[in-house]
């Protein structure tokens, strides 16, 4: 039996809002799993919500992809679950995740949005100062350097 997706009220909230200002199309109701009544006044007290789901045009955008031994990736997760409070506390961290590859065992990828590169940079020379790479060196087979995006606004 499968179940629905679960979608969080917020990113509901968002998606509405674009509905009524037209940027993406209607239907929206009609895939609201909550069956909340979506009206423009809710829409208007949680244009809040719908701008935080914004990034700013100056944040830096950062992927690194790691192959991790199958047999260790939970270990390897728990020890990335105990770091990842650090990661999100650090000066200009806007968003730290990780991604599991559900097609390709021990793949995994780490999402990050910064306030700046240099922040990012301070952030990865205070892991090295740690030896937070040598913890976590025992668990990889491979991986590739940081790429670094920013915002198109087009």
């Amino acid at each position: 039996m499968q179940t629905a997706p679960r979608i969080s009220a917020r990113l509901l909230t968002y998606c509405c809002a674009l509905s009524f200002a037209g940027v993406i199309g209607s239907g929206c109701a009609s895939q609201n799993p909550t069956n909340v009544p979506i009206t423009s006044s809710t829409v208007a007290a949680n244009q809040a919500t719908a701008s935080e789901l914004q990034t700013p045009d100056d944040a830096v955008f950062v992927t690194i992809e790691l192959q991790v031994d199958p047999a260790k990736m939970t270990e390897f997760l728990a020890v990335m679950a105990a770091a990842a409070p650090d990661t999100r506390a650090f000066s200009g961290c806007r968003l730290f995740d990780i991604y599991v590859d559900d097609d390709t065992p021990g793949r995994v990828l780490f999402y990050e949005i910064w306030d700046s590169k240099p922040q990012q940079q301070a952030y990865i020379a205070w892991r090295t100062e740690t030896k937070f790479r040598d913890q976590i060196a025992p668990f990889l087979t491979g991986g590739s350097p940081a790429s670094f995006y920013r915002k198109f606004s087009g």
